[in-house]
């Protein structure tokens, strides 16, 4: 099974540039225009631009506190590939991880902030013991894809 971000990606990178020429227009069209000369409903036009800016943060910071990950999963192979990279801003640092699927332990989707954000947590069996890998945040996967990672990997939830 293969399971590939990269529709969701690009749709959650075009909100983000939409938004923002939105923001900018909204700035144009207020500061040039002389609808908003006088005050509407009693505010300056520069509490309009505050908003339109505050609201743009919330947007972002809200994304950035998901934690979304580009995913690209395949167990088709001899293999189990995971290969992710963060959607957050100024991170650019791309990951994999490849493991046997006779070394593969066990795997498990952990939530948190309420179900906010999901991670799937991979373990693998080693010489030493069992390694853990870092968590991998799995956030950006509608339910259907979560359930069918979780078939695949044998996660009971």
């Amino acid at each position: 099974m293969i399971i590939d971000t990269q529709k969701s990606r690009i749709r959650i990178q075009l909100q983000k540039l939409l938004f923002l020429f939105l923001l900018v227009l909204f700035w144009v069209f207020l500061y040039t225009t002389t609808y908003f000369k006088q005050p509407v409903l009693g505010l300056e036009r520069n509490y309009y631009a505050g908003a339109a800016a505050l609201l743009y943060v919330l947007y972002y910071a809200t994304g950035y506190l998901r934690d979304a990950n580009y995913i690209y999963f395949n167990n088709n192979s001899s293999k189990i590939i995971i290969r992710y990279f963060s959607l957050r801003p100024l991170s650019s640092e791309q990951s994999s991880i490849e493991i046997n699927k006779q070394e593969f332990h066990k795997a498990e989707i952990v939530k948190k902030f309420g179900g906010f954000n999901k991670y799937l947590i991979i373990y693998q069996k080693t010489a030493r013991g069992i390694a853990k890998y870092a968590p991998v945040s799995i956030s950006i996967l509608n339910k259907k894809d979560v359930d069918q990672l979780a078939r695949e990997l044998n996660i009971s939830r």
